[in-house]
Formats: C-alpha cells, sequence, structure tokens
C-alpha cells in the first residue's frame, strides 16, 4: 500500500455544519412566524385580552419574515460553496495510481469496501485485479470533464441456463461519489484520489438499474448479490459455477495458473458440516476468521501442501487465509470463476 495521502475535507464538514446550523435557525423562524400568525389570529377576535396588541405582533412577524428571508439568502450561498468545492473535488480524482508497494496501479490492496454491501461486486473485481490490472484499466475511460465511461456487457442469453452471447453497454458516470462507495486510499503527490473502484462500483448500480431482470431467475438483478452476474457483466464471459465440496484441487489449481478471476462464497449457519472453529469469535478482538455469507476471492492455490488461500474484500488490513483445501471445501459453498480474456 503507499503512503496514503487523504484530501483535506475539512471545508466541506465545515459547509455541512454551517447548512445544519441554519436550517435549525429557519425552523426556530418557522416556528415563531407559526406563533406570531396564531397570535395576531387571537388578537383580531379578542380570545385573549394580553394579546390585544395586533400591531406588535404583526411587527414581530414582519422582522421575523425579513430574518427568513435573509437566512435563506445565506442558505442558497453556503449551497453554492458546497458545490463549488464539489467541483473541485471532482477534479481530484484519478482513476489510476500506483502506491508504494503495489505491483500495478490496478492492485488487490486497491480493494476495500465500503458501507455498501456488494461483497459479491468489490471481490469480483479483486478476483480480476489479482492476473489482468489492465484489464480493469481498459474498461475506465476517463473523459476528462470530470466524468468517467465504463465498458460493462449485457447477457443475452438462449435459455435461462445458457449460452449467453454479450452485447457491450456502457456507462457513464460522474467523479461525485456518495459516502460509503468502495476507497482505494491511494493518492499522488498533489492529493490526487484514486478512483476506479469508485468508479466500477458506482457504474455497477446504474446498470444494475438500468437492466432490470437476471435471465435465469427473471428476478431484479439489484436483489442478486451474484459474483456471477458482477464477473459476466464486467468480462463479457460467461462464468464457472461450482459447488465447492464437487472441486477437486487440481481443478482449482488448474482454473488459478490459467489466470481465472475466482471468487468463493462462505457458507452459512445452517449448513452442520461446516466447521465451526473458522466462524466463532477469537480473542482478542473476538472476530470470527470467516464472516458468514460473505463473499471472498481465491489468491492463491497450493496443490503440493493442498492449500488455498483468500482474502477478505474489506481492505488489505484483513490479512490473507490459508487454510486446508478440505476446510476450505466446508467452509465455502460456492466457487465461481472467469477466465475474465
Amino acid at each position: 500500500m503507499a503512503d496514503v495521502i487523504h484530501m483535506d475535507s475539512d471545508p466541506v464538514q465545515e459547509i455541512g455544519r454551517k447548512l445544519t446550523s441554519l436550517s435549525g435557525k429557519i425552523l426556530d423562524a418557522q416556528t415563531e412566524i407559526s406563533r406570531a400568525a396564531q397570535a395576531m389570529d387571537w388578537a383580531g377576535s379578542g380570545k385573549d385580552s394580553f394579546l390585544q396588541d395586533e400591531e406588535y405582533w404583526a411587527g414581530k412577524m414582519y422582522y421575523l419574515s425579513r430574518d427568513f428571508s435573509e437566512m435563506g439568502s445565506a442558505v442558497t450561498k453556503e449551497r453554492e460553496e458546497w458545490e463549488d468545492t464539489a467541483k473541485e473535488f471532482v477534479k481530484r480524482h484519478t482513476p489510476f495510481v500506483q502506491g508504494d508497494g503495489d505491483k500495478h496501479a490496478v492492485d488487490i490492496s486497491d480493494i476495500q469496501q465500503g458501507d455498501y454491501g456488494d461483497c459479491f461486486f468489490m471481490s469480483s473485481m479483486g478476483a480480476i485485479a489479482r492476473e489482468h490490472p489492465e484489464f480493469i484499466q481498459n474498461m475506465i475511460h476517463d473523459n476528462g470533464d470530470g466524468t468517467y465511461t465504463v465498458t460493462f456487457y449485457d447477457p443475452i442469453c438462449a435459455t435461462p441456463l445458457g449460452p449467453c452471447i454479450y452485447k457491450k453497454h456502457e456507462i457513464t458516470v460522474d467523479g461525485k461519489f456518495p459516502k460509503g462507495l468502495a476507497d482505494p486510499t491511494d493518492a499522488t503527490a498533489d492529493g490526487t484520489q484514486e478512483a476506479w473502484t469508485l468508479i466500477l462500483e458506482k457504474a455497477y448500480l446504474q446498470w444494475q438499474r438500468e437492466n432490470g431482470i437476471d435471465p435465469l431467475t427473471r428476478l431484479p438483478l439489484l436483489d442478486l448479490p451474484s459474483p456471477s452476474n458482477a464477473m459476466s457483466v464486467m468480462t463479457g464471459k460467461d462464468c464457472f459455477n461450482c459447488p465447492s465440496e464437487l472441486m477437486t484441487i487440481d481443478d482449482l489449481n488448474r482454473r488459478f495458473q490459467n489466470g481465472d478471476a475466482i471468487t468463493a462464497g462462505s457458507d452459512w449457519e445452517i449448513n452442520p458440516n461446516r466447521p465451526t472453529n473458522y466462524f466463532e469469535p477469537v480473542p482478542p478482538l473476538d472476530t470470527a476468521i470467516l464472516e458468514e455469507g460473505h463473499v471472498y476471492f481465491v489468491t492463491g492455490v497450493d496443490p503440493i501442501a493442498n492449500t488455498v488461500t483468500i482474502q477478505n474484500p474489506w481492505g488489505p488490513h484483513c490479512p490473507p487465509i490459508t487454510m486446508p483445501f478440505e476446510d476450505y471445501q466446508k467452509c465455502f459453498w460456492l466457487t465461481t470463476s472467469n477466465s475474465v480474456e
């Protein structure tokens, strides 16, 4: 990983605080105006003797309305400043940065899942980046205006089970990335942040909204957290899906040595045969070795030692996990591979 250079987010945070404060003041002013209007109504109808001074309440309402208008102008100004700052931040993104220690500008250390529950997509990116960094670089075109065009592929299948052909589908996204997306953290010396994982994640979310239905299940693709879908959409090639218990280590190793992108979906608690020691909290951090119902990507296969190494898409702060192949078969219910090129 590179020595991380973070962009200074203080201006945006300060503007956010100002907007929050102004919103509170506006709400208070709205409440006072409502009370003033109610008081004028009471005074006019003579319901309460101590509220007879209608002129007083009319003046109070006038000044409150003026203050309200001035605060509205202040909010407009702050929002314009916010937008200008956001535009400046857009200019400070670049798709690829090769950090210190990275083998390529596209590196598996860039995979750091954010707040979205899309481990299937993050692991698919990591699996492809492991052996095909140039493939991902070719997927993204920087349009030079703060937008990026990503090449995906729509599956067109003869039957629900395939075979499928793939039609190129270009998705253009801007550089305004919502909070919670993947953050590769690498940056250039001037603070320009690497963004290829952000770009692909945002583009895939848009692709899901545009493409609707999975040809196999006829369910909305947005509801299918499937590395098989994700890798096929990125590569334009069919995936091979196999229950891990039916695979041999020689088959897995052959696919790995061929450069296939390989993901592994961990099992759920309902499986009585999974080794519980991998899924139980371990002191001192009280975290489990594996997360159930989570998608990892394969970074090593050793047929001599009979082991498989996997990586959590949460990021490089999660160390690789090497386990006996027999344990891999029991811990991961499905292995998905894609030839990429």
